[in-house]
């Protein structure tokens, strides 16, 4: 899995700051693109070159859309730039399906980490690059925004380096007048994005390591019966901390230069009612990609709810093989599409529960379904998983005392995170840590430090979207 240190991270960040003490205002964004095109060639190497190849792509392709005003030649003229810039994903999803003779035409690509579901290519951050050049493709296309004639701009959008490799997607409306207008220096910046940043490495350091030793116990284990389970629950609060983590950190160095990204995750939607709740707050700007430029162009002009409902399971399918092009992914995902469907259908008849007791039993029926469901996700084999989970519950002599451990650990650290999230309401980490006290902020502060420096083992931070 693709790892980002330390030093890589904290040089191009430490690169843009003073570069931006050292020129003008309007050249600001220039150093971005030098910092975003630096961090990706340390983590790729001379996989940078795909990014200017794609960027040439969407640029000439909003270009050639906007010349003209006929809706139909627009639209035209947009999908064969996207039929064309969906090709290097395409082929990264589907090289391990094709004939032996024709993978041996393509040219090694280097890469430093090993490929995910035996792909034999892999080009970091692809998935995300493209969608986000599509999108900027489509919304010119629809004249929701003007293309930049400056094809370096549109490098910066395509490779703005906080975002490139697992998010959040974004939209040109939102980041084009950032980078033109906003880009600054201040120690309100510099405030919020350390607030943010520390705990980002606070969930990703300590929660997400123990989460994701508590998995590995049962998985090594050998375990059975609702041990299976539990490794389902731990997967899945673990990829809750260990991607929002991600964005978190990566969001934290953006606001130091004053950029604002969208929201990726709603606070506590590990605590969801229900799936519907649950899918409005997670991977958020990835599911809003796949409404506006997919679910929507299918719903439109749907009249009966029986299409309504192909519409929602397809967009749904789609989402699980954006992960990967497997049968667990395309099951992960219709699994999904059914249970959002099942739920409205059946959701009238629990209206008579109240408010308070449906809040708290549909916690427990959520993450009950959502684990068993991440066995899909999860495991490698997702049938052997299923198979030991209706099996006799056993596990290897040695493994309770492990698992005992690492519960307490992840419940020593859940707990007071869970009470910090359930006072920030809806306000994010940044503003409600810039509202308390000083002595109040400070102790925080400190406190979350002595967690990373005492209980961090892997200092590489890692996302498990990476591999998508």
């Amino acid at each position: 899995m693709l790892t980002i240190s330390f030093s890589v991270l904290f040089s191009v960040t430490a690169f843009a700051v003073i570069a931006f003490l050292c020129c003008k205002p309007q050249h600001r964004w220039i150093i971005l693109l030098l910092a975003s095109l630096f961090f990706y060639f340390l983590l790729t190497g001379l996989q940078v070159l795909i990014l200017f190849l794609f960027t040439a792509i969407i640029y000439a392709g909003t270009i050639v859309t906007d010349t003209v005003d006929d809706k139909r030649k627009r639209k035209k003229r947009a999908q064969f730039f996207a039929a064309i810039s969906l090709l290097p994903l395409l082929l990264v999803k589907l090289l391990p399906f094709l004939p032996e003779a024709i993978i041996r035409l393509v040219p090694a690509i280097p890469v430093e980490y090993k490929a995910y579901q035996s792909q034999l290519i892999e080009i970091a951050g692809i998935s995300y690059f493209t969608f986000n050049g599509i999108g900027y493709l489509m919304d010119v296309r629809k004249k929701y925004i003007s293309p930049s004639r400056n094809y370096f701009f549109v490098l910066l959008y395509i490779s703005f380096f906080p975002i490139i490799l697992a998010g959040p997607m974004h939209r040109a409306q939102q980041l084009f007048p950032q980078f033109r207008n906003q880009l600054q220096l201040s120690a309100e910046n510099f405030s919020e994005g350390f607030r943010l940043l520390l705990w980002g490495l606070f969930k990703n350091f300590v929660l997400s390591q123990q989460c994701y030793f508590l998995m590995t116990t049962i998985e090594r284990g050998h375990a059975g019966g609702w041990y299976v389970l539990l490794q389902g629950f731990a997967f899945f609060v673990y990829l809750y901390f260990n991607f929002s983590s991600y964005i978190d950190i990566f969001s934290g160095i953006a606001r130091i230069f004053n950029i604002q990204l969208v929201k990726n995750f709603n606070n506590r939607v590990y605590a969801s009612s229900s799936r519907k709740q649950f899918w409005e707050g997670w991977h958020i700007t990835l599911n809003h990609w796949f409404r506006d430029y997919v679910f929507f162009p299918l719903a439109k002009g749907i009249q009966t709810k029986w299409a309504f409902n192909v519409a929602l399971l397809f967009t749904f399918l789609l989402i699980g093989l954006w992960h990967g092009i497997s049968w667990r992914f395309a099951c992960w995902g219709i699994a999904n599409g059914l249970w959002m469907i099942l739920e409205q259908q059946l959701k009238p008849y629990f209206s008579f529960i109240s408010p308070a007791v449906r809040k708290h039993a549909g916690m427990l029926y959520h993450l009950s379904i959502a684990a068993f469901i991440a066995l899909l996700f999860s495991t490698a084999d997702p049938l052997t998983a299923y198979k030991a989970l209706f099996s006799a519950t056993t596990i290897d002599a040695g493994a309770p005392q492990l698992l005992l451990l690492h519960t307490g650990l992840v419940l020593l650290f859940f707990i007071p995170f869970d009470l910090v999230a359930r006072r920030m309401g809806n306000e994010p980490i940044e503003v409600y840590w810039g509202k308390q006290k000083c002595w109040v902020r400070w102790t925080a502060y400190v406190i979350t430090a002595v967690c990373i420096l005492f209980f961090t083992v892997n200092w590489t931070i890692n996302s498990y979207y990476f591999r998508f």
